[in-house]
Formats: C-alpha cells, sequence, structure tokens
C-alpha cells in the first residue's frame, strides 16, 4: 500500500540536488528494466530455450560493458551494488596474498630445519603481513573493508593541502606530465609507496564528497614502476558515465602507443544507480579471475566470484543506459561545467552569499577574486583533463550556519541537499574535511554537498540561491 499513498506531486515539486547519492533512472533505463521483467525472466543458469535467452542477454551486456571501457582485457563481473563490488575485491585479494603471504614463511622456516617455532613465526612475523593503502576520506566501502580485516597493516594518505595546490602552476612535475595539484596529489601516494612497499593501493577517481577528480592513470602508470606487484584497486563509482572515459583512462605513451588504465590496475568498479540506471546492478572488472579468493559462496555464476542468480533486469538496464549515454558524455560535461559556472556567478554577483559562502574549487583557486569567467570554460573544453574536480558535485560551506541546520531549512523548502555521502555519519564528514583536505576549523561543519547529473534549470539555480540567503540574513 505504501506505493499508492506516495503523492506524486510532492515528489515533482522537489528540487533535487543530491544526485552523487543516487540519480533519477532515465526512461531509457526504466524501458529496458519492465520489458525484461516482462519478457526474459528465465535464469540464466537454466540449460532450455528461456535461460539461455537470459544468459545471451548477459553475454550482450558484457559486451556493452567493455565497449565502454575500451578494453578487452580481463573479465566483467555483474554485482548488485559497488559496495559488493569494492568488497568483493578488497576483501578477495587480502585474503590472496594472506595464504600466499604464510605459505612463503612456511616454507622458508621449513627450509631452515625450524619446524617448532614455525608456528610462533607466522604469528609474529610482519613478513605475511598485507599492507593496504587508501585514503580515510574515500567512501566507506573502500575504507571499511580494510578496517575489518586482522593481520595487515593499512596507511592512509592525507591531502592537508589540497587546496593550496589547485591554482595553476608552472611547477614542473618530477612525476612526469603532471604540474602542481597532479604532483602534490601523486608525490602524496607515492612517499608511502616506496617507504611501505605496499601490496594493495585503493583509489576513488572522483570523490563522492567533494568531487575531487584523482590523476588515477598517471599515479597507477608511476606505481607500478615502482612496484611492480602491487595491487591496484579504483573505485570509479562517480566518474563513471559522467567524465568522458577516454580523456581520462587513456593517453598516449612515449613510442605514439595508446596506453589504458586497464594496462596498469587490477581491478576496476562501478555502480549504474549513479549514472541513470535502476538499482540493483554493478560492475567489478578483474584483470584475472585467480588474483582473488572468492568471499562469497554458492553455485558458479559469475565465475564463481559472485555466486548468485543474476539480476537480469537490472543489468540489461544498466547496459542500455551505458549505450544511451556514450555519445552524449562531451555534451553533458559541457553542460555541468556551464551549470557550475553559472551558480558560481550567482554567487559572486551577490554581496550576502559572496560574503558568507566559500567553494573549495578548481574554478575559485581558493579565492573568488581569482576567477577568469570568461576563459575558464574555454580551456576546459579544449582540454578535459584540466578538471580537478568534478562539475556534478559541489561543496559549499558558509561561515554562519552548521550543515545539518542548513539541510533541515533546505529540506523544508523543498530542495534535496547532503551533508556528505550518504554512507557516511555527518561526524565523519566534517573530520574528513578539516583533518584530510585541510578545510579550515571554522568551516568544516558548515558544508553541504550539491550534485547534479540530467538537469540543469536556471530556476531551480536561483530558487537554491534565494532560500541560501534568506537562511543567512535570518538565521546567520
Amino acid at each position: 500500500m505504501l506505493l499508492l499513498n506516495m503523492k506524486e506531486k510532492e515528489n515533482k515539486k522537489f528540487i533535487y540536488f543530491d544526485n552523487a547519492a543516487t540519480t533519477k533512472p532515465l526512461k531509457v533505463a526504466v524501458d529496458a528494466f519492465n520489458q525484461i521483467c516482462e519478457s526474459c525472466y528465465g535464469n540464466p543458469s537454466s540449460d532450455h530455450g528461456v535461460g539461455k535467452l537470459s544468459k545471451n542477454m548477459i553475454l550482450q551486456a558484457n559486451d556493452e560493458t567493455q565497449n565502454m571501457l575500451c578494453t578487452k582485457k580481463g573479465d566483467i563481473i555483474f554485482v548488485p551494488s559497488a559496495t559488493i563490488a569494492n568488497n568483493i575485491a578488497i576483501l578477495g585479494r587480502v585474503r590472496f596474498l594472506q595464504k600466499l603471504k604464510k605459505r612463503k614463511t612456511r616454507v622458508e622456516k621449513i627450509e631452515k630445519n625450524n619446524l617448532e617455532n614455525c608456528e610462533e613465526h607466522l604469528k609474529t612475523d610482519d613478513d605475511h603481513i598485507v599492507k593496504v593503502l587508501f585514503s580515510e576520506f574515500d567512501h566507506p566501502s573502500l575504507v571499511e573493508p580494510v578496517k575489518s580485516l586482522d593481520e595487515i597493516k593499512y596507511f592512509s594518505v592525507d591531502l592537508p593541502g589540497l587546496y593550496k595546490y589547485t591554482k595553476p602552476s608552472n611547477e614542473k612535475s618530477i612525476y612526469g606530465s603532471g604540474k602542481g595539484f597532479e604532483n602534490y596529489i601523486i608525490s602524496q601516494y607515492h612517499k608511502i609507496i616506496e617507504k611501505e612497499r605496499v601490496d594493495i593501493l585503493i583509489l576513488q577517481w572522483v570523490n563522492n564528497e567533494n568531487g575531487l577528480i584523482l590523476p588515477v592513470l598517471q599515479i597507477a602508470k608511476i606505481l607500478k614502476k615502482t612496484l611492480p606487484d602491487i595491487y591496484i584497486h579504483i573505485d570509479a563509482t562517480q566518474g563513471l558515465m559522467k567524465l568522458p572515459f577516454k580523456e581520462f583512462m587513456l593517453s598516449m605513451n612515449e613510442d605514439k602507443k595508446v596506453e589504458s588504465i586497464f594496462d596498469y590496475i587490477d581491478s576496476f568498479t562501478a555502480s549504474a544507480h549513479k549514472f541513470g540506471s535502476v538499482k540493483g546492478a554493478a560492475i567489478l572488472w578483474l584483470k584475472e579471475i585467480g588474483s582473488i579468493k572468492p568471499i562469497l559462496f554458492g553455485g558458479n555464476q559469475m565465475s564463481g566470484v559472485f555466486p548468485s542468480t543474476e539480476n537480469l533486469p537490472a543489468i540489461v538496464s544498466m547496459a542500455k543506459t551505458v549505450e544511451f549515454l556514450k555519445g552524449e558524455l562531451d555534451a553533458r560535461l559541457k553542460k555541468a561545467l556551464e551549470y557550475k559556472i553559472k551558480l558560481y556567478k550567482k554567487i559572486k554577483n551577490d554581496k550576502i552569499l559572496f560574503d558568507n559562502l566559500v567553494v573549495l574549487d578548481d574554478f575559485y583557486y581558493n579565492d573568488l577574486n581569482d576567477l577568469n569567467f570568461k576563459d575558464d570554460y574555454e580551456v576546459y573544453k579544449k582540454n578535459s583533463k584540466k578538471i580537478l574536480f568534478s562539475p556534478f558535485i559541489v561543496k559549499i560551506y558558509n561561515k554562519k550556519l552548521p550543515a545539518q541546520v542548513v539541510q533541515n531549512i533546505f529540506n523544508d523548502n523543498g530542495i534535496a541537499v547532503s551533508i556528505g555521502s550518504a554512507c557516511s555519519t555527518n561526524k565523519k564528514q566534517i573530520l574528513k574535511d578539516n583533518l584530510y583536505f585541510g578545510v579550515p576549523d571554522n568551516i568544516a561543519s558548515n558544508g553541504i554537498r550539491i550534485s547534479f547529473f540530467d538537469e540543469f534549470e536556471d530556476k531551480n539555480l536561483d530558487t537554491f540561491l534565494k532560500v541560501f540567503k534568506q537562511m543567512l540574513e535570518r538565521y546567520g
């Protein structure tokens, strides 16, 4: 009865600025989902005509996904969510390495004819400890699996000087093409990798809370040269089907040959509901199935990596959405960039908003007065790799009101915004902003996130800023 009691008009009047949490499914996604539910309901593992038809649909979805990723390498595993995909990749690799390292340590002890101390050695010697590098500002599905494990060591990359480096710089990078911002980020990862000889590196391509875009291709290339055996996992949930994949994940090497992110990484994840498809489908790409140990057990679906009956309607819906969006990525990026610039212009042109709002971003370079609106979009359009933060996510701080208060007032006025990740607590979010990104103490607890996907209406920005201004005047 819940569905019948919903008031459609109340949902329609909401301005939805929380697309980083989830997106409204596109029509093509809903149509595909409904069609499969009605006409292709066989179990893909069944050995009859209806089941084989379902299996064929999965194979077609697999081909579409590989084409979108521009790779024929590795295997595509369809799972229900990016959280599950991240857990399978991270926990599976840790288990694989723990078993491998323990076996190696045991053999070394046996070879030394010291059998009586073998078990004690395994418990106390660090040689078999798996070392993992991640960032505390990553999504919880990347951080919490690591923290849940025993007999590992983990290290976190912090970027306390992040916003010092968003301003364009003539600084030459010791790591290659990167300058300033890119050089700073790569150096933060490289110094830990080099010192600790890390086994697993976890990277989030686009941060879900402030839109920071990591130069993952550059990081992966450099660190694979330092440690060829390092396992690199990338979560692309907030970037896939929003940022042009080829421009960020492919490059030309010194021999004028195209190289891909998949030449350097070992696993890759993304989720359908973040780019306009339905919930219940996500992508896990593995370079080698045998590089991880299973963490779930059952049948042999998805090569035994996710042994469960496939959610065919959601998988096909995701593939159809990918097919629909892949020709529109440049146009959508342009819309998002222009929308973001409009937002900044409106803030800059209003004294109350300008005096009380802070947006730490690549357009601002720490100070609105440094911004040259005339040139910015043309520069980014020519080379979208210059974008340092996703145009689909904006983190806005104010100098007067706590974030929870701001969020509640917006909600009362029919505007959906968030304080950060829907999977993080508010307290953790404040800590992240302050400690890991170097956001000043006086505003760290006052940040809200607005995020876009498919709708870019000027009137929504006007309403959003009008309400923001009114609350600052009334309660500030």
